[in-house]
């Protein structure tokens, strides 16, 4: 009888698996039929949870039960699992009694999802710099042990809007600071904190000063953000040849010139040109630019006394006359610079003498051209009571080469004399590194250099502009190889910003020192006589610097073993890094290269020449010429 009565229910369990569709539609088959009483008579779940029912059928209750559910599953005991869901789901669980399939009881079972405990963001502490973006996520945690994204479901905000904002799950950098940002979601909440900070201030384009040394020559096509009059015929000597009578049209010629390529910013050197009608040493013919504009050039005005004392008028009248002058010029002279290369002298170095006059009489004209122009300062401890000329613009020390102790020493000698410090608003230095005019200058010596400069300096004066207002690898014989003199640009410029050097005027665009530009028949340049010359591959390779730095916030370059690294950012998450190894040799066409590994966000490499390639495999080859590694192209 027992293998009967099972092989019964078994097919009356199949039966109502056959019918349960008609079965949890049927509403009042089994209203006067003994149908199974069926506990609990309903219930609530969370998904996937379980519950054991239990049935007895009234009228014969060693009938057994037999059971079905609409979704999930339920045992032939009645243990019923219900099915996982992310949203409330209502679940008919049937008790039938075995043979009898119009006799059952529905019981209605209510699913919710899992409730949600946490919310996890990631990441959980970022680092943020203004102008730059980071996507977040969230994760949430539930009460059935599983996780769930919620990224695009949960609310996202900031304790701090002005500093980091959400939008969405993007959190953007705006403003130093910390921000708290929160990912919600049903009343709960994870959170993340967020620092921004600024990124060093983006490079502008008048970092990258020029020089260029002939009126007739077209302006510049390289690209360029300042310029510096000097080589420009343009020197106190050639403008005042006569006491009293002015000849500005060579100046005005540059900066119409200059201005023609929106260039708004210019250096002007007041020295290094006294006329000799007017120096203390007018016979003097081993001056700087004798004898090309006569003697004495290198003398002090005959009427400032050696102690500093005397009036000083025909310097201040010509100071007066050239600042007038330019406010009604179309570039700016921002800084003026009191001599040129004072220290140079045949005894340090290998060049002809710039300065013969005292400290006190340098102090002296420092004074007088910061009054004169700027209304500020005090003139042999008097306080200026000029009407100012153009208070916007600095004074710049007298300029001085600092590749040789003697150099850098008779500097700090000018600057221990009482008023030299004051009189400087910026310092002004010559960066070459050719320390014996032979061949071949190398860029790395000039962070080794400006350190000893600073050295020099108190540390309030180190907060000053420091202003590299002349420089290059010197006369082309210093640098002869074309692929160093690419490479020593690139390096040059890098490691001067990297010395938080304000700007650096590259001497010289058009000549045969530092030359990235040939005029047609010169250096095998063929301009096909439109008089345009012929832009030189270092012209370009000065370009392409151009295009890295200026723009983009730059951190200090670091040097493990012979390779040197330089990093930058742009707002919209912009990283790259330049990068060589100054060990590498290029001679004749040919350079050698080592292996590097590059960090993994970067996606491209860029050369001096503007070629670009596509990263892969984790290494790049790297030489003297530095590349620009990027994780995106931006120019």
């Amino acid at each position: 009888m027992n293998s009967r009565n099972s092989s019964r229910n078994r097919a009356s369990a199949l039966a109502v698996l056959v019918l349960l569709p008609a079965l949890f539609q049927a509403k009042d088959l089994h209203a006067v039929t003994c149908n199974p009483t069926v506990t609990p008579s309903s219930a609530t779940l969370v998904s996937g949870g379980q519950l054991q029912f239990k049935g007895v059928v009234p009228c014969s209750p060693e009938n057994p039960v037999l059971w079905a559910a609409t979704a999930g599953t339920i045992s032939s005991s009645g243990l019923f699992t219900a099915p996982k869901v992310t949203q409330q789901t209502i679940v008919t669980v049937a008790g039938v009694q075995a043979g009898h399939l119009t006799q059952f009881t529905k019981v209605a079972v209510t699913v919710n999802p899992p409730a949600l405990q946490s919310i996890s963001v990631t990441p959980a502490s970022v680092a943020l710099l203004a102008g730059n973006s980071l996507q977040m996520t969230a994760t949430g945690s539930y009460s059935d042990g599983t996780t769930r994204d919620v990224t695009t479901t949960a609310s996202w905000t900031s304790s701090a809007p002005g500093v980091a904002a959400a939008s969405g799950s993007q959190v953007d950098g705006l403003s130093a600071g910390s921000a708290t940002i929160s990912a919600s979601l049903n009343g709960v909440s994870g959170r993340s904190k967020t620092t921004v900070t600024l990124p060093p201030p983006a490079i502008a384009a008048t970092f990258f000063g020029l020089h260029e040394n002939r009126s007739a020559h077209p302006a510049p096509v390289v690209s360029f953000g300042a310029f510096r009059f000097w080589d420009t015929d343009t020197r106190w000597s050639e403008i005042e040849k006569v006491q009293g009578q002015f000849d500005f049209s060579l100046f005005d010629l540059w900066a119409s010139k200059i201005a023609s390529r929106n260039i708004t910013e210019a250096v002007f050197d007041l020295g290094a040109g006294t006329p000799s009608w007017a120096s203390a040493d007018p016979l003097n013919t081993n001056c700087d630019y004798n004898p090309v504009n006569g003697p004495g050039q290198c003398g002090a005005p005959k009427d400032l006394n050696p102690d500093g004392s005397g009036t000083d008028q025909m310097w201040k009248d010509w100071v007066t006359a050239i600042a007038t002058h330019t406010l009604t010029s179309p570039i700016h002279i921002k800084y003026w610079e009191i001599w040129n290369e004072f220290t140079r002298q045949p005894s340090n170095t290998h060049g002809k003498i710039a300065w013969t006059g005292t400290n006190a009489q340098l102090v002296r004209m420092a004074q007088d051209a910061r009054c004169i122009i700027t209304g500020r300062g005090h003139v042999n401890g008097v306080l200026c009571a000029a009407a100012p000329i153009d208070p916007t613009a600095v004074i710049v020390s007298p300029s001085t080469g600092i590749d040789t102790p003697a150099l850098r020493q008779a500097f700090a000698s000018y600057y221990a004399t009482p008023g030299a410090s004051e009189a400087a608003e910026a310092f002004g230095i010559h960066t070459y590194t050719d320390v014996t005019g032979t061949c071949c200058a190398q860029a790395e010596p000039v962070t080794g250099f400006i350190n000893s400069f600073n050295a020099l300096l108190s540390s309030a004066d180190q907060q000053k502009p420091l202003i590299s207002t002349e420089g290059s690898w010197g006369v082309n014989t210093n640098l002869t190889d074309l692929d160093q003199e690419e490479s020593f640009i690139a390096r040059f410029h890098l490691l001067l910003k990297s010395s938080n050097i304000v700007a650096h005027y590259w001497y010289i665009y058009d000549n045969l020192n530092g030359t990235l530009w040939n005029p047609n028949g010169v250096n095998g340049c063929n301009d096909g006589g439109t008089g345009n010359g012929c832009l030189a591959s270092t012209g370009t390779a000065y370009d392409q610097v151009f295009n890295w730095m200026v723009g983009a916030s730059m951190s200090a370059c670091t040097v493990n073993g012979t390779v040197y690294t330089c990093n930058f950012t742009r707002p919209g998450n912009y990283s790259a890094q330049a990068v060589w190894d100054s060990a590498q040799t290029c001679i004749n066409g040919s350079c050698t290269f080592r292996t590097y590994s590059y960090p993994a966000s970067m996606t491209d490499s860029r050369d001096l020449q503007g070629n670009t390639i596509a990263l892969s495999g984790g290494t790049v080859q790297i030489g003297l010429k530095p590349i620009l590694l990027e994780n995106f192209k931006v120019f």
